[in-house]
């Protein structure tokens, strides 16, 4: 025991014992030597702060290593939890939770207690924090000697925005596609960018390009990947398809997007009808030219997809190529070969190859075409109506001509035109016209004919080759005035028994 005096307080210095209750002991005597003793309720000697392991955001899973930073994805909303706390010695007397933008302030949200009891805070703000926000949540606990400590999460970025949206193709191009079982069909993105939390994985499916939510599977995760093979097994034939890729940043939002159509192509084409010439769907059994052949023909279709490119060859046989190799003439439903050597009264055919956009080719052959480059033998023309050429005629106000028939071996003759004029050859007083298979012709004059000068007929023909014969008349001369009679001599008149 240590006097006092009469004071009703003391200060000592001593050595405690961490952990241990110590208890005061006061005894007072009177005048008369009676004493009378008191102790107080005790002390524990607590000189460590409490402990709490850790602070961690409700985007986290227990049990896992915690990152270096957090994200979420949205910005009105902290969710949090921590480690229960504790002190042996002095028990937590109190725990209080604030949110900084940096790991030493409580500049986000001010300091607000908890029930000590409480582990985890779901905690909803008026005001959204702007997307890029850096948040660090800070939990103080303080014990019963009134030591604290304060444990701070690991910094979480507010991203409430998707990542901005990229390319998808499928075989390169922003074109339909169109691919057969055989080929391999593959996809590459680019273009996403996530300036918040960055990209964290792609996602892709096969889906039907009229109806994006029907998919062929569920959606393929693939890392940072940015292609993929796809598998023709299971996809429809004739049905277009494209491929949906996701990209989804670190706080889990994503946007999508979609490539070019790609269609499964299973067969080929269905010919259409090769024409010999080039007047449209109209097919020729001759022609004249010896050193070009020229087709045309009708579209040739593919159910499943499109043609590519037509190609045209010529041979002696149908379907055969040995006069002209394939040439290609792009989309066009017509060409021409030129440069060949063609000989005359032979015929030739022409062969078209339709190719689709995925490599399927179907041909077809026309019904040939012969050569005729020699002109009909031209017939003899008269002047006049009858067989009889005439040199001269009275009538001034029509034209007469026949002739014989122009005579063609190979090709035939196919009509007739005729025209006059003061030249052989020229058309100045009737012009060209057409008399179909008719061998002679007339036309009435006005103005008349003139006097004196001669006037020729021309005949020309075409032959089915479409070679050009001509012939003109010898000519005539239109008279219309009558003999001048300059004497009438004596006449002797002789009478006869």
């Amino acid at each position: 025991m240590t006097s006092a005096d009469r004071q009703t307080s003391v200060r000592h210095i001593i050595s405690f014992q961490e952990g241990l209750q110590y208890f005061f002991t006061v005894e007072a005597t009177n005048g008369a030597g009676l004493k009378q003793a008191m102790s107080s309720d005790g002390i524990i000697v607590d000189t460590s702060p409490p402990v709490i392991a850790g602070v961690y955001h409700g985007v986290e899973s227990e049990g896992n290593d915690v990152p270096q930073m957090m994200f979420q994805s949205v910005g009105d909303q902290l969710v949090f939890y921590w480690d229960k706390p504790f002190d042996k010695e002095s028990g937590i007397s109190s725990v209080a939770w604030c949110a900084a933008a940096n790991n030493n302030s409580c500049d986000v949200i001010p300091l607000i207690s908890v029930d000590i009891k409480d582990t985890s805070v779901k905690y909803s703000m008026s005001k959204s924090l702007a997307s890029g926000t850096v948040v660090y949540i800070m939990v103080i606990v303080t014990n019963g000697a009134g030591m604290t400590t304060k444990v701070v999460s690991p910094p979480l970025l507010i991203d409430i925005t998707p990542p901005s949206v990229g390319n998808v193709a499928v075989g390169n191009s922003a074109e339909t596609k169109y691919f057969r079982q055989s080929d391999l069909i593959a996809a590459e993105w680019h273009g996403f960018v996530d300036e918040e939390s960055r990209i964290d994985h792609f996602e892709w499916a096969t889906c039907q390009a009229s109806v994006k939510d029907v998919c062929r599977s569920s959606y393929v995760k693939v890392g940072l990947k940015t292609t993929t093979k796809i598998d023709a097994l299971g996809l429809d034939y004739g049905v277009s398809y494209v491929v949906v890729t996701r990209a989804f940043n670190k706080a889990g939002n994503f946007r999508e997007a979609t490539s070019n159509q790609f269609i499964l192509d299973g067969t080929g084409p269905a010919a259409g009808t090769v024409y010999d010439g080039l007047q449209r769907r109209k097919d020729i059994e001759f022609q004249s030219s010896t050193a070009q052949l020229s087709a045309n023909w009708s579209p040739f279709t593919d159910n499943n997809g499109e043609i590519a490119e037509y190609e045209m060859c010529v041979g002696i046989k149908p379907g055969t190529c040995d006069v002209s190799d394939f040439l290609s003439f792009g989309i066009k439903l017509s060409g021409t070969i030129s440069g060949l050597s063609l000989k005359h009264n032979k015929k030739y055919f022409v062969t078209v190859r339709a190719t689709s956009e995925c490599g399927y080719s179907t041909t077809a052959t026309s019904n040939g075409v012969r050569v005729d480059n020699t002109p009909a033998i031209k017939g003899l023309v008269r002047d006049g109506q009858t067989l009889t050429d005439i040199d001269y005629q009275a009538d001034e106000t029509r034209i007469y001509a026949n002739w014989d028939q122009f005579q063609d071996a190979e090709s035939d003759v196919t009509s007739y035109t005729w025209c006059a004029g003061t030249v052989k050859g020229i058309c100045d007083i009737v012009p060209e016209t057409d008399v179909g298979d008719r061998t002679s012709a007339g036309q009435q004059i006005l103005p008349v004919l003139p006097e004196g000068i001669a006037i020729f007929v021309t005949v020309s023909t075409l032959n089915s080759a479409g070679a050009s014969t001509t012939s003109s008349s010898d000519g005539f001369t239109v008279d219309s005035t009558y003999p001048i009679l300059l004497k009438v001599s004596k006449i002797d008149v002789i009478f006869l028994s």
